[in-house]
């Protein structure tokens, strides 16, 4: 007789395809679950459900999402992560200010008067197109 040497995921995919077709597993038996694990790493499945959340949207945003087809959770888990993302580095901001004034001073009014001139300047420029 010949000898086959099966990789595990290959072994979990006849299992469950045997199981859905030919073989009754028990519900919760060991082989089972173990089955749909090693199945689920080699396909690059969850084997786990993410968190879910309700959100409610203003009616306008709703039928815009829907009209364009939008996929509303990647949009919002993009949304939360910028959030997240400015927020960190607004709090680095700080941080930095901190250290700034510890090291160097607070600001006289002076240099204060001379920093917002400078924002003005640079703020009254016109824009350049590239190119």
């Amino acid at each position: 007789m010949n000898r086959i040497a099966l990789r595990k995921q290959d072994v979990a995919l006849l299992i469950l395809s045997l199981g859905s077709q030919f073989v009754t597993l028990k519900r919760g038996s060991h082989l089972k679950c173990l089955a749909w694990k090693i199945a689920a790493r080699t396909r690059g499945v969850y084997n786990r459900r993410m968190p879910r959340m309700q959100v409610y949207l203003p009616a306008d945003l709703y039928k815009v999402l829907k009209s364009r087809r939008l996929p509303a959770s990647e949009l919002l888990q993009r949304a939360v992560r910028s959030e997240l993302r400015r927020l960190e580095l607004l709090a680095a901001t700080d941080r930095y200010v901190d250290k700034l004034v510890a090291r160097v001073g607070t600001p006289t009014t002076r240099d204060q008067r001379r920093a917002s001139a400078i924002v003005e300047r640079v703020g009254a420029r016109p824009k350049r197109k590239a190119g």
